[in-house]
């Protein structure tokens, strides 16, 4: 049975203005409950109004502090950002580990077919200005399982994350995934 997949922390953002991020992430508070807020967005996927429950778990667990000052200067060599979208990366991280049990049955499906799959992925998408995953696209992964990629992408397709301010924004997400993660 699948127990984890690795994931990379870094992760590339390319945007439609400014850069943005920190040094050690961008503005929001200095900790934050990741797994908490990784819960919450997980259990926003059951509510009628989505967006709504996302708003709240990005109000309870993150803050909305972040989101009235202009996104600072990039000082993190692992992500960058350039336009006017503004996304915290920790965001994007609990966003993505919401849906991770999905992104494990791909995978799980894929041993079905190679029990010795190791894949290096890079997911490039769109958070569009309301905070749904679109325009997914391979960015440089290496896998011989092309059916794996295509499930992935699909479920960044369907992710929600909380919207992102002053326009949208395009990020490179790596996943590793090795038969150690069994």
């Amino acid at each position: 049975m699948l127990e984890r997949i690795a994931v990379a922390v870094g992760f590339v953002f390319v945007a439609s203005g400014c850069e943005a991020g920190a040094k050690g992430g961008t503005k929001g508070p200095a900790t934050i409950d990741e797994p908490g807020l990784a819960r919450c967005f997980a259990s926003a996927y059951g509510d009628a109004d989505v967006d709504a429950s996302f708003r709240q778990c990005e109000e309870k667990h993150f803050g909305t502090e972040w989101r009235k000052e202009p996104p600072p200067k990039v000082s993190d060599a692992r992500f960058v950002t350039n336009g006017s979208g503004n996304l915290d990366p920790r965001l994007v991280h609990a966003a993505i580990e919401a849906r991770m049990p999905r992104v494990r049955s791909c995978y799980k499906t894929a041993l079905r077919r190679d029990t010795s799959l190791r894949a290096n992925l890079r997911v490039r998408f769109t958070v569009d200005e309301n905070g749904r995953g679109s325009r997914v696209e391979d960015a440089g992964s290496h896998t011989r399982d092309k059916e794996l990629t295509t499930c992935i992408h699909a479920e960044f397709a369907s992710m929600r994350f909380p919207r992102p301010e002053g326009g949208v924004i395009t990020i490179v997400y790596p996943i590793l995934i090795g038969p150690g993660d069994v």
